[in-house]
């Protein structure tokens, strides 16, 4: 778990310098293209939430369950 959290650190460690290499306007450049990004997702999301074409999402009852399972310490 040593070695897994230390590969970890030194890749976050990596990034964090390849960032903070790229200049203010490059780095604002990419969190405005990251934001834009997760606004249309969410526009789109939504929108196919609120259209009602997710009716065809249905999740029906689990099969293969066997119907003799008893269940222990079960609360009458």
């Amino acid at each position: 778990m040593e070695k897994f959290r230390k590969k970890i650190d030194s890749y976050v460690h990596r990034l964090e310098n390849r960032w903070n290499a790229l200049t203010r306007k490059r780095q604002r450049t990419f969190t405005k293209l990251l934001l834009a990004v997760y606004i249309l997702i969410t526009v789109f999301s939504l929108f196919y939430i609120w259209s009602g074409k997710n009716d065809s999402l249905s999740i029906s009852h689990i099969s293969g369950i066997p119907k003799n399972i008893t269940v222990k310490n079960a609360v009458p």
